[in-house]
C-alpha cells in the first residue's frame, strides 16, 4: 500500500512533542524590613512537555520564604486538559541569570498536583524550575503563588516579652 505524502506529515505532526520554555524575572522582592512581597499569577501551556523558569532575588537575609505551585484543580478540564507530572524545585541561582551549571539545588518542593513548600533564604539569586506535561486538546494551566515576608527582628521580641510582662504585672496587682 503506498502512502500519501500528506498521511505521512499528518503522522508525522501527531507524533511530534514539543518544549516549552517561559522565563518571568520578578526581580529584587526583598522589600523593607517588616514589609511583605507577594505574586501571584497563572501561567499556560499548549499541549507538550514545558519547563519554566520563576527567577527572584532577595536583597536582604532576614526574609523567609513561603511558595506554592500547583494546578488550577486536581481536576481536569470538561475536554480532558489537564497538567500532568507537575514538579517544582527551588535553585540558587550562582551564575547567569536563569539555569546554569553554577547553579546550586536548594530544595525539590514536590510533585503532584498541589505542590507547596516554605523556609527561610539568605540573600541572594534564587529560582523555581517547574515541569511538567500539558495533555489534551486546550491549553492547560497551572497557578503560583509566592509571598516573601520580613522575619522580625530580635528587639520586636524584647518589645513583645516586655509588653506580655507588663500585662502580667497589672493582672497579679489587680488579682492582690
Amino acid at each position: 500500500m503506498r502512502m500519501r505524502p500528506w498521511m505521512a506529515s499528518v503522522g508525522l505532526a501527531l507524533l511530534a512533542t514539543s518544549a516549552h520554555a517561559l522565563e518571568k524575572d520578578f526581580g529584587d522582592v526583598g522589600a523593607a524590613p517588616g514589609g511583605t512581597y507577594f505574586a501571584e499569577g497563572f501561567i499556560e501551556h499548549t499541549p507538550g512537555a514545558f519547563t519554566d523558569f520563576l527567577m527572584f532575588s532577595l536583597s536582604s537575609p532576614a526574609y523567609d520564604m513561603w511558595y506554592g505551585l500547583g494546578t488550577i484543580s486536581d481536576q481536569p478540564k470538561v475536554d480532558g486538559s489537564n497538567i500532568d507530572g507537575l514538579t517544582a524545585a527551588l535553585y540558587i541561582d550562582n551564575g547567569v541569570a536563569g539555569e546554569s551549571a553554577d547553579d546550586s539545588f536548594y530544595a525539590l518542593i514536590g510533585s503532584g498536583d498541589y505542590v507547596t513548600g516554605g523556609g527561610p533564604l539568605a540573600e541572594g539569586a534564587y529560582y523555581f524550575k517547574v515541569q511538567g506535561t500539558a495533555t489534551g486538546p486546550s491549553p492547560s494551566s497551572y497557578a503560583y503563588t509566592a509571598t516573601v515576608a520580613a522575619v522580625p527582628e530580635p528587639q520586636s521580641y524584647a518589645m513583645l516579652l516586655a509588653g506580655l510582662g507588663l500585662m502580667g504585672l497589672i493582672v497579679k496587682r489587680r488579682s492582690s
